[in-house]
């Protein structure tokens, strides 16, 4: 079908069909992952590239299960079962322990697929061959524990049929009309409508379902969507087979980050910690620890720095020693490196190590090439290098278009911060137009009630806050909190910065009681959620901070600026351009409480730092203002009565 000859298809396309099912059902995950790929690499993908046996992924898969899925996945169409019916046959005989039809392909086949994919790399000589379990041994084993296994599979074979007449029910339910437009999305919010109110009576089915559609809607970040079915899926596969069973760490392992992103972070820390621990001592130091490494370092990355940075790095080498330096996977983690190296304000370091991972990236990572350069366009804005700023982010959004269309998550990600780019830049008027174009996109793809959409009005929002229309930008604002209350709870993030934005366009009007009332709660909201030390709670200790400043109030001004400059020196380190931000509120603040000689003091530590930041000018005329204020208060304290 790929190849565009009709003549070619028949039954056996629908067996290879069959083995994807079978494939996705016993391991969790396809066979080949084509969604991230445009449409000419999926083609040749489906076409050249081999999935990785299901022995590789479980090794109780190995043998006949492995053998069967593997015929009915063949490229070869004359090597696949002729029929379904054959395909069922040779279940019936491996569920029965009889002897099955089908064959391990011979090694002198194998090395002939291997010698066509890696030309370059057969010299003559094959130094490795794939090692056949003796059918003895095997056999024994499968004797010894006939009854228990017989039991086990029949179970497994009948919760694997009824969830695929579930989902063949879904499918054959979306309107065929629209064909064109149906998504994964869309198919997956509509399984886990009818998940909630079916199967009630057959808990192994939905358990199963839930977990599946569960991470396909967080990986679609639909994250209020996806976190109540991961919950329920791990809680039922806690209770039916405990929690160091594969199928509930591998669920366990999707929820902890939702718990974490979503105010629950020490249940999201400390879920992640019990899969990294049983994958551990159940796997050994390999791909699957490595994975909740990486997974674990996410979740903290934003409270517990030194940790993340060495669960990353020990992730990383796992990764490199077990799949190599140019595994996709190994590449992710080289990414998610350098990301904490900008998020901990190391912007430079940070760039050559962005642009060392674009220099290495594989081919079919379309979409985290992406995010990598937009990544890489944050970095060089940060640096205020914004023409080359602007073309990477330009590049990124040629490339989010071109895989994702005008409404995709990632095409938002990249808009959102070029948006921020122009605004900078003095172009606030054209990131507004960009914006509300794109809106239109979301609209028509998702809707008004999806979570897509109230996320761009915070988004059109924040541009028109810059622009003459800035009144608008209040209506914008309340109507995105208002939505993503509806969506995902009045504590959610999205709308607790939404919010944030709010109070700070209050003040910027001069509406300072509304401003206050606005902060105050967010402040609060976010404390509660989020801990009083997690960098988007400071942002509003620091938001809160400058209002009370504006309204002469500097004793609680200073009181939050000490506590938001402590958390700076503590996570991002004395020299980074945050960090010296801080210090110098906390100057401005002790200038006009009388802590005369203390200001002085962070003043003298600003200026020795100015030599390690990435903006020494901008700060370097702000220290020199404050100078001049602490000397006029100095003044006029000696020359009072």
């Amino acid at each position: 079908q790929v190849g565009a000859d009709p003549a070619a298809v028949d039954t056996r396309a629908d067996v290879y069909a069959l083995g994807v099912l079978a494939y996705e059902l016993l391991s969790g995950q396809r066979p080949l992952d084509v969604r991230e790929k445009s449409l000419p690499e999926a083609a040749r993908a489906i076409a050249e590239d081999e999935p990785t046996t299901l022995g590789a992924l479980d090794r109780r898969l190995r043998g006949d299960v492995e053998t069967i899925v593997g015929k009915a996945l063949e490229k070869d169409p004359e090597r696949r079962y002729a029929s379904a019916d054959e395909l069922a046959s040779d279940l019936r005989r491996h569920l029965a322990d009889e002897p099955i039809l089908a064959r391990p392909p011979s090694r002198g086949y194998q090395l002939a697929k291997f010698a066509r994919r890696h030309r370059g790399l057969v010299a003559g000589v094959v130094t490795a061959f794939l090692v056949l379990l003796a059918g003895a041994v095997a056999s024994t084993a499968l004797y010894l524990q006939k009854s228990r296994l017989l039991e086990e599979k029949s179970d497994e074979v009948r919760t694997a049929n009824e969830v695929i007449a579930f989902l063949e029910d879904v499918f054959a339910q979306a309107d065929p009309y629209r064909a064109d437009e149906l998504s994964v999305r869309d198919v997956a919010l509509a399984a886990a409508g009818r998940v909630q109110d079916e199967l009630v009576d057959r808990p192994a089915v939905r358990e199963r379902l839930l977990g599946v559609i569960g991470t396909t809607l967080a990986h679609l970040q639909l994250d209020a969507e996806a976190r109540p079915l991961l919950e329920e899926a791990a809680e039922r596969l806690a209770r039916r087979h405990g929690r160091a069973d594969a199928r509930y760490l591998d669920v366990a392992e999707d929820l902890a980050p939702l718990l974490a992103f979503e105010g629950r972070f020490d249940e999201g820390v400390a879920l992640q910690r019990h899969v990294l621990a049983t994958r551990r001592e159940t796997l050994g130091d390999g791909p699957g620890v490595a994975r909740a490494l990486n997974v674990l370092a996410t979740i903290l990355a934003n409270r517990d720095h030194d940790e993340a940075d060495a669960l990353l790095e020990e992730a990383l080498a796992l990764y490199a020693e077990h799949l190599g330096p140019d595994d996709t996977l190994t590449w992710t983690v080289r990414h998610n490196v350098a990301a904490r190296r900008y998020a901990q304000g190391r912007y430079a370091e940070a760039e050559a190590l962005f642009r060392a991972v674009l220099a290495a990236a594989p081919e079919e990572l379309e979409a985290r090439q992406v995010f990598s350069r937009l990544m890489l366009g944050n970095c060089l804005r940060a640096l205020a290098r914004n023409q080359e700023a602007e073309e990477m982010l330009r590049e990124a959004e040629r490339r989010a278009l071109a895989a994702f269309g005008e409404a995709g998550a990632v095409t938002c990600s990249v808009r959102q911060a070029l948006s921020g780019l122009l605004a900078d830049t003095g172009r606030a008027d054209e990131a507004a137009a960009m914006l509300e174009r794109q809106l239109e996109q979301v609209e028509r793809r998702y809707g008004r009630d999806s979570a897509q959409y109230a996320s761009g009005l915070g988004d059109l929002a924040f541009a028109v806050h810059d622009t003459a229309r800035r009144e608008d930008a209040e209506a914008l604002y309340l109507e995105a909190a208002e939505r993503l209350a509806a969506l995902a709870g009045e504590d959610c993030m999205e709308r607790l910065q939404a919010l944030h934005n709010l109070g700070i366009l209050y003040m910027d009007l001069g509406r300072l009681e509304r401003a206050e009332e606005v902060q105050r709660d967010v402040l609060a909201r976010r404390r509660r959620t989020l801990g009083p030390d997690h960098p988007v709670t400071l942002t509003s200790v620091r938001g809160l901070g400058q209002l009370l400043v504006r309204t002469q109030r500097y004793e609680e001004a200073l009181e939050l600026r000490r506590h938001a400059y402590r958390c700076a020196v503590r996570d991002q380190g004395p020299t980074v351009p945050l960090t010296q931000t801080a210090r110098l509120e906390v100057v401005y603040a002790l200038i006009h409480t009388g802590g005369h000689d203390e200001a002085e003091e962070l003043l003298d530590e600003a200026e020795a730092q100015l030599a390690d930041q990435a903006e020494p000018d901008f700060h370097a005329v702000q220290i020199a203002k404050h100078r001049e204020q602490l000397a006029a208060a100095r003044a006029t304290v000696e020359g009072a009565p």
